[in-house]
């Protein structure tokens, strides 16, 4: 129970001093306009009321090109690892190796 307060909160960063993970703070904080009041928010580690004091607009990118390319490499390396979980699943393969060694 208390007070605190909260700076430098991001939607691609959704920890919060203190509480921790709050994934459900930092959404209903993207909802909100500066000065506005909400709560009581069921978190991940406590019930919140939680007020916007100020939004600080984040730079814009010097170089889109390198930030696509980094975003589409990640998605293809999930993309391959998901199919990959995907096959094994489906497969019905049964390891039997321990029986042998």
């Amino acid at each position: 129970t208390g007070i605190a307060s909260g700076a430098n909160v991001t939607i691609s960063q959704p920890y919060v001093q203190g509480a921790g993970y709050e994934g459900t703070l930092v959404g209903t904080l993207a909802t909100m306009k500066q000065g506005e009041v909400k709560g009581p928010i069921n978190g991940t580690l406590g019930v919140y009321v939680i007020t916007l004091d100020s939004v600080t607009k984040p730079e814009p990118l010097k170089d889109v090109a390198s930030q696509k390319s980094r975003s589409m490499q990640a998605l293809a390396s999930r993309a391959d690892a998901t199919a990959m979980e995907v096959l094994k699943e489906k497969a019905e393969i049964i390891d039997n190796r321990a029986k042998h060694f």
